[in-house]
């Protein structure tokens, strides 16, 4: 039931093996938990690079704040005291260069510790095309 408009809790119980109240109820008790999640990416999601990052800090707040001061999205995990971060860099070709110094730097500075970095080897990008 990927996309469960096309399906009736009926076939939905059908496939289940399960009744069709079941279906609704489950249904309906899972979508009142739901949160509405909307990305903004200005050049479209495939236009930026990617840079993965996971560290530790004490400094969580002051990363918030200042993640909400970029101009896309970019999404932040917490997995006991580790930040796990996502960020969409513009696509130039010293974009990597740049954020991975700029979190080495806090890092030198005290403020984040443990920090790795990792850039995908390959995906898709709008403004990159191969000769």
């Amino acid at each position: 039931m990927r996309v469960p408009r096309k399906n009736t809790f009926r076939e939905g119980g059908e496939k289940l093996g399960i009744s069709w109240q079941t279906v609704k109820n489950r249904f309906n008790k899972i979508s009142t938990q739901c949160k509405i999640f909307s990305c903004f990416f200005p050049l479209g999601y495939y236009g930026y690079h990617q840079i993965f990052l996971t560290f530790k800090t004490k400094y969580e707040a002051g990363l918030i704040n200042s993640l909400k001061k970029l101009d896309r999205t970019t999404y932040l995990w917490k997995f006991n005291d580790t930040i796990i971060l996502n960020v969409f860099l513009l696509p130039d070709a010293l974009s990597y260069n740049r954020a991975s110094d700029r979190f080495q730097e806090l890092e030198e500075m005290g403020m984040i510790c443990d920090l790795h970095v990792s850039i995908p080897i390959r995906c898709h990008n709008t403004f990159y095309m191969p000769e």
